[in-house]
């Protein structure tokens, strides 16, 4: 919130309303599981699944919520990280001119 002209104006949180989201792992008792786990319309990433010893290893990024359902369905989620943290363009923003400037080394 800042003051102008007498008035105070709110400044909107650009997360505002919507859930927090957090990097996943979600574990998987086969191929088989795979299939049925991509089926949920989450936001997993089909080129990262991999073996993990005797179980399927597959990353995303979710809601807790979602991460919940999950689990409810008897996978194992593990939380990696909030997605806030890796997001570079909340702290390192520039204009485009000077983005170009930088990357020709001017």
């Amino acid at each position: 919130m800042s003051q102008e002209g007498g008035g105070y104006r709110v400044h909107a949180d650009p997360g505002a309303g919507q859930a927090r989201r957090y990097f996943v792992t979600v574990y998987v008792s086969g191929q088989a599981q795979v299939g049925r786990v991509m089926r949920y319309g989450l936001d997993l990433f089909e080129e990262s699944v991999r073996e993990d010893g005797d179980r399927v290893a597959v990353d995303g990024l979710l809601t807790l919520a979602e991460a919940g359902r999950l689990v409810d369905d008897g996978h194992q989620v593990l939380l990696v990280e909030e997605s806030s943290r890796r997001a570079r363009a909340h702290l390192d923003t520039s204009e485009f001119e000077e983005w170009l400037r930088i990357r020709r080394g001017r």
